[in-house]
């Protein structure tokens, strides 16, 4: 098996505000955009990762999330390993986004 050296990063943090009106659900409750389906297939996060494993091998990407969404993460990263898994305190913007894992 070939190994990589690339890594990956999918930025998962944000509140998703702009689209708040469109990524309700059937309850009523907002879904940050990184978790919601557009189609009632995978999320925008299960692609985005797929796109990242495209590149990179699982143990080679990281995802920010925000810790006020893990009831929306915490099932759909469970195959991530948890050293790569990066839990920001509070959304302050993708520049921190980046940098927190760099710094990691």
């Amino acid at each position: 098996m070939k190994t990589s050296n690339n890594w990956a990063l999918v930025l998962a943090a944000g509140s998703g505000s702009r689209l708040k009106s469109l990524t309700t659900d059937q309850f009523g409750e907002t879904v940050p955009k990184q978790f919601w389906s557009l189609t009632g297939g995978p999320s925008l996060l299960r692609l985005a990762m797929g796109r990242a494993l495209a590149v990179a091998p699982m143990s080679r990407v990281t995802t920010v999330v925000a810790r006020e969404h893990a009831r929306f993460w915490e099932p759909a990263l469970v195959d991530l390993p948890p050293q790569n898994l990066i839990v920001q305190p509070a959304n302050r913007g993708t520049g921190y986004g980046i940098l927190l894992p760099l710094l990691h």
